[in-house]
């Protein structure tokens, strides 16, 4: 039986989606992500820090 996803989660897997294939987010941080965007819990500190650490793998892989 599968879990039925709000419409704030579609939307927020949708656009963490797009950001992961731009290389602003971590793929292995998508779902925690995602759960911060649709709850409402994701501030601009972690934005910045997301995009920072993502931008810190992408130049040392």
């Amino acid at each position: 039986m599968s879990e039925e996803k709000s419409p704030s989660e579609t939307l927020a897997a949708q656009i963490v989606d797009q950001l992961i294939q731009s290389g602003l987010v971590r793929t292995e941080k998508r779902d925690s992500v995602v759960i911060k965007i649709a709850s409402g819990e994701m501030k601009g500190l972690d934005w910045k820090n997301e995009i920072d650490l993502a931008a810190e793998k992408a130049a040392t892989a």
